[in-house]
Order: C-alpha cells, then structure tokens, then sequence
C-alpha cells in the first residue's frame, strides 16, 4: 500500500541520502531531477512511500496511465542509508587510511 494520509511527503528536493534518512528501509518513488556524472539517480522529489515494492510500482503504473504526456524519469528504490557515488564516493575512498585495514584485506 502507498503512503497513508498520515505520512506527509516532502516536497522539496531531496538526494537519495536525505531520503533514506528519513524513510528507512521503505520503498520510494522518487521522481529524478539529480544524476551522477555515470547516470545515476542521486536527487529528486518523493512521489510514494510503502513498506512494499508493490505499492510504490502500483503508484507509477498510475501515473504511467493516467499521465502519458510525462516524460519524466522515475526511480524505484528501498532506501537504506549511505549510497555514495561519483565525485563524493572518490573523496570517502580518498580519506580512508590504509594502515588501519586489518591485515589481508587488501
């Protein structure tokens, strides 16, 4: 089931982590306006909410059909925290010490 009437959705744009901060472990809908330089989705607005994949792929089936004209790119996603990429995720991989890894991991 998609988002009840209790739960207000942002309006706002948001990156996926800021999503999965406030919706963990829920599915989303995000609407992308944001890409990565490798063309992943990393921004957008959220459009449903459920604890089920079923609800938010029911919501854009909806709008597929009810919204022909809409050409925008839809993302589907369960949101768990920390999903870095592009530039970001080179600047955490940057500042990892190497030293501290146990040994054989690398």
């Amino acid at each position: 089931m998609t988002t009840t009437p209790r739960t207000k959705l942002p309006t706002e744009i948001l990156t996926v982590n800021e999503i999965a901060e406030r919706f963990p472990d829920q599915w989303i809908l995000l609407r992308v306006t944001d890409q990565d330089e490798y063309g992943r989705s990393v921004a957008g607005q959220v459009v449903a909410v459920s604890k089920h994949s079923r609800g938010v792929w029911n919501k854009l089936i909806k709008i597929h059909f009810e919204h022909e004209e809409d050409h925008s790119h839809y993302f589907v996603f369960n949101a768990y925290p920390h999903i870095y990429s592009g530039e970001r995720f080179k600047e955490i991989l940057d500042n990892v010490d190497l030293s501290k890894l146990p040994r054989g991991v690398l």
